[in-house]
């Protein structure tokens, strides 16, 4: 076993790596890609995106705090760059040739699981964004 540092989201920030030594680099890229978007779908990377603090936009979202125009705009944009880099990471997966098609199956349909959680959550933070807006216009 083998300890790595491996930068994390912008590069930044690095964080310990175990290696095994046996992984393939498909299998690297899966789990890098993975790991990237777990880190960048947490509410304290979406804030610091966005410019704001944690706690106001964890206030925003249970509805006990409206946010400027200007924030809820730089927070949608913030969303929008998140997804981008994710779709990225999903790319950057090479092809395995040598691998059999049950493996190539159970790694689809992981991803898709992922996927399919990522749409949700996103489709509900743009609801209730949608929401605190149109709730803040009417007042």
């Amino acid at each position: 076993m083998v300890l790595q540092s491996e930068a994390v989201s912008r590069g930044d920030r690095a964080s310990p790596k175990l290696s095994y030594g046996h992984e393939s680099p498909r299998e690297d890229a899966l789990r890098n890609a993975i790991r990237a978007l777990l880190t960048l779908r947490t509410q304290q990377t979406i804030a610091q995106r966005a410019g704001i603090a944690k706690e106001t936009l964890s206030r925003f979202l249970s509805g006990k705090q409206s946010l400027s125009p200007k924030k809820m705009l730089a927070l949608s944009i913030a969303l929008s760059e998140i997804d981008s880099e994710i779709s990225a990471a999903w790319l950057r997966i090479p092809d395995g040739a040598d691998e059999t098609s049950a493996s190539i199956q159970k790694k689809l349909a992981s991803m898709g699981r992922l996927n399919n959680q990522l749409l949700k959550e996103t489709k509900e933070l743009e609801r209730l964004l949608n929401y605190r807006a149109r709730r803040q216009r009417n007042q």
